[in-house]
């Protein structure tokens, strides 16, 4: 688990945002893979966050399932060996089922 961290923005008005979350989703990504303990992993994501994490596990063999909206990072397509855009079909396709 990550933590809340308080933001201010400029009108004065306070925010909280996840701190850590990414860092500790690679690290569990990289440590099961290590260990042989997964095969596969999906994330939901855009931007360049898991590139070095989706390289490592990638090594130890496990295949990446990508689902990403309209522009994804160009180097995280590259990273993922399947890439699933999460667009209006897809979401009426899942809703289907």
């Amino acid at each position: 688990m990550g933590y809340l961290a308080k933001r201010s923005e400029s009108n004065g008005k306070v925010i909280y945002e996840q701190k850590q979350v990414d860092m500790l989703l690679g690290l569990t990504a990289v440590h099961l893979s290590a260990k042989s303990q997964i095969s596969h992993i999906g994330i939901l994501a855009g931007d360049s966050d898991y590139i070095p994490a989706i390289r490592m596990a990638k090594d130890d063999g496990v295949d990446i399932f990508l689902f990403h909206g309209q522009a994804p990072h160009n180097e995280l397509v590259k990273a993922a060996d399947v890439r699933i855009r999460i667009d209006q079909s897809f979401i009426d396709s899942v809703l289907l089922h």
